[in-house]
């Protein structure tokens, strides 16, 4: 527990650092928000989806294919959990239950992901982040606007995350080997991941004052659910796993364990729903993840040992 923990934390304090540089340079007015934004842009779109990509990069058998759609059918369950949780305990919310199901799985869990387990557990997160999408842009729409027309099923296919997943499948179902330069290409544009990540989310931080967010008490209680109380009960249903899934388990369990989505202020842009529980409760828990998610990947290697 205590190298899986140490490990973790020195992973996440270079990801402190680096949001911390993200904060000062906006706090110094050295990039503002309309960078921010297309700087997140620039990440959902081109980055995540490259370092997804370069992850089935990998010989083909049917025994991974299996594997991964195990994975696709786990997700589907842990999101259905995380609904009737939201639903048992934050019904008269509906903004509240959208910051409890949907994780910033892109920003963090791709960069722990890849520091932690490695490349080839990226693939796993690929699904993950594919099924969140399926939920955010169906029944995450709904959460925040209400209105059930708004829903966009489009969305879904056209998303970034989808459209790396089936490139990605197309690379490892087929015999294609990519050209050298494509390879360098891919490798280049995902060792910029992390630092314009943790970047972006420092920028974010710096938004909103800290003094503010540490007063919201809704925003508590979402984070002690979302980084405590969800990771636990995603190793217990991960526990009736076999260990020779642990590379998988590990990956969803951070993918699980991961701060508010982005995406939920993205959204109430998006819809014109924008208030200051979204700020408070992405901020509030990206910066406790930092310290939960070491502490929930240190406990889930005591139990699945």
């Amino acid at each position: 527990m205590i190298e899986t923990f140490s490990l973790l934390l020195n992973q996440v304090s270079i990801m402190l650092v680096l949001m911390i540089i993200g904060y000062i340079l906006t706090k110094k007015e050295m990039i503002d928000a309309d960078f921010t934004k297309k700087l997140s842009t620039f990440l959902l779109c081109i980055t995540n989806p490259a370092v997804m990509i370069k992850s089935f990069n990998i010989e083909f058998d049917i025994e991974t294919l299996m594997t991964l759609a195990l994975a696709f059918a786990i997700c589907l369950l842990l999101h259905l959990v995380m609904i009737i949780i939201a639903k048992l305990c934050f019904s008269k919310s509906r903004l509240s239950a959208f910051a409890l199901i949907f994780t910033n799985s892109g920003f963090m869990g791709i960069p722990l992901v890849e520091a932690f387990l490695g490349d080839s557990a990226i693939i796993y997160m690929t699904v993950f982040m594919v099924t969140s999408t399926l939920f955010m842009w169906t029944y995450g729409i709904y959460l925040i606007s209400g209105d059930r027309n708004d829903i966009c099923f489009s969305k879904v296919i056209k998303n970034p995350a989808t459209i790396a997943l089936f490139v990605g499948l197309i690379l490892f179902i087929l015999p294609i080997e990519l050209p050298v330069i494509f390879k360098d290409s891919l490798e280049m544009l995902t060792s910029c991941n992390t630092p314009l990540a943790m970047i972006v989310l420092g920028s974010y931080l710096a938004s909103r004052h800290l003094n503010t967010i540490f007063k919201d008490a809704e925003a508590y209680k979402i984070s002690i659910f979302r980084l405590i109380i969800i990771p636990l009960i995603t190793i217990a249903i991960l526990s009736l796993l076999p260990s020779s899934l642990s590379l998988m388990r590990s990956a969803l369990l951070i993918g699980m364990s991961a701060p508010v989505a982005i995406a939920m202020s993205m959204f109430e842009d998006m819809l014109g729903k924008k208030g200051t529980l979204s700020v408070d409760v992405i901020s509030l828990s990206t910066i406790f993840s930092l310290f939960s998610i070491p502490l929930v990947v240190a406990v889930s290697s005591i139990i699945w040992i």
